[in-house]
């Protein structure tokens, strides 16, 4: 009788361990894809900063030298050309400084919470269990987010550098 109890109840704590581990790495593979989801929005976001920073200082240069273009001289003479290139490579600078500071942040922090919750899932899951589907799951999109980020961080920096140059530039087609 007693033999019957003990087979019964370990049957049962058997598969309530393994309903535990089945809903743990149900919400796992959720956080997994949230941050995988993360990665990608920020890649996406600062692409559409970009574009958006670029289509911007497309309109600003048109409006302002554009609109000036028959007082070229006093355009040159007035350094105004200098001040809005100069102003725009800072802008650049300072935008994707900020830009990958907090989503570098946004990231961590994210991956953080992430691994918080393996050591609240020890129990159920093994560490080794839990880095395994994290890192399997995440690797296409780390790797992504690790070629494709800095890649649009240098445009800008590119964008920033001729800001920058473009007034010697200017000096010289025009003069």
């Amino acid at each position: 009788m007693r033999l019957e109890q003990a087979k019964e109840r370990y049957n049962f704590v058997i598969l309530e361990r393994r309903d535990q581990y089945v809903k743990e790495l149900n919400s796992l593979l959720k956080d997994v894809k949230s941050q995988s989801e993360l990665h990608a929005t920020k890649i996406r976001n600062l692409l559409s900063n970009l574009l958006r920073d670029v289509l911007a200082a497309i309109v600003l240069v048109g409006f302002t030298l554009f609109s000036k273009v028959s007082d070229i001289v006093q355009l040159n003479e007035s350094h105004l050309l200098v001040y809005i290139f100069t102003g725009l490579g800072i802008y650049y600078i300072v935008s994707i400084a900020l830009q990958a500071t907090i989503d570098l942040v946004d990231v961590w922090t994210s991956k953080q919470e992430m691994f918080y919750w393996e050591n609240v899932t020890k129990e159920l899951i093994p560490a080794g269990d839990f880095k395994k589907h994290v890192a399997n799951s995440l690797r296409s999109r780390v790797c992504g987010f690790s070629i494709i980020y800095p890649i649009i961080a240098f445009i800008y920096l590119v964008l920033a550098v001729a800001c920058f140059l473009f007034p010697n530039y200017w000096k010289q087609f025009v003069f």
